[in-house]
């Protein structure tokens, strides 16, 4: 059994490779977007078949140069494809139901990555023909799973409910000081406008005094006007 094994190199088990990592699939995102105009353009007498698969031999060199695996340019193709066959989904879903919350599992390190591809896809042309079998062949485990929109319990829902909120300013420990600063202020202008206030009460009943002791005790000494006029006001 063991020779007729090793004569038949095909009925070995494939090796799994390793999954594509966050810094692998941000780096794809990166490149796919400096080159979206080639990968994503039509064939013209500029972008060819030729120029496409360069671009993404390029991709896949410098995904390897992580070193996390080697990475085929048909693997690292396929990875962006599922990727935005996903966002896709999901962008589609928003546009034709708005008022559905469609929206990827938020604990799912991709999400940006779907989001970036969702982004591109709205800018990218329809594509001539649906892609082949082949090309859709050898996607990522994790991404291959059927992602499923999270659709919230609908209600009667208003305008008001509908309104976004806008985020309240953070208070900070110098706000604080800086609003008792300001307070103890106010205060204090308070105090120097009573005190001055006080001092002209004081003023008045001192001359309202002298004026009562000059007519109480018989003075000769007449009373002016302005010392009338200033016990009055």
């Amino acid at each position: 059994m063991a020779e007729s094994t090793e004569q038949n190199p095909s009925k070995l088990k494939r090796l799994k490779k390793t999954n594509f990592t966050v810094a692998e699939e941000d780096l794809i995102q990166q490149l796919v977007e400096k080159h979206s105009s080639i990968i994503n353009g039509k064939l013209t007498n500029t972008v060819t078949n030729q120029l496409k698969k360069k671009v993404w031999d390029d991709i896949a060199i410098k995904v390897n140069s992580l070193g996390v695996a080697i990475r085929t340019a048909t693997e690292v193709r396929n990875k962006w494809r599922n990727t935005t066959r996903v966002a896709k989904a999901v962008y589609t879903t928003h546009r034709n139901q708005p008022s559905i919350n469609a929206t990827l599992p938020e604990e799912d390190a991709s999400q940006d990555l779907y989001e970036s591809a969702a982004s591109l896809i709205r800018d990218s042309p329809p594509p001539s023909s649906p892609p082949s079998p082949s090309l859709l062949s050898g996607y990522d485990p994790i991404l291959t799973q059927t992602v499923v929109p999270h659709i919230q319990e609908q209600t009667d829902r208003t305008d008001k409910q509908k309104t976004v909120r806008t985020p309240l300013k953070k208070v900070t420990v110098q706000d604080i000081h800086d609003m008792q600063y300001r307070a103890l202020q106010g205060k204090l202008e308070i105090q120097e406008k009573q005190k001055v206030h006080m001092d002209l009460e004081r003023n008045k009943l001192e001359l309202q005094i002298e004026l009562l002791q000059k007519l109480v005790g018989g003075n000769s000494e007449p009373v002016t006007l302005s010392q009338a006029l200033a016990s009055m006001y």
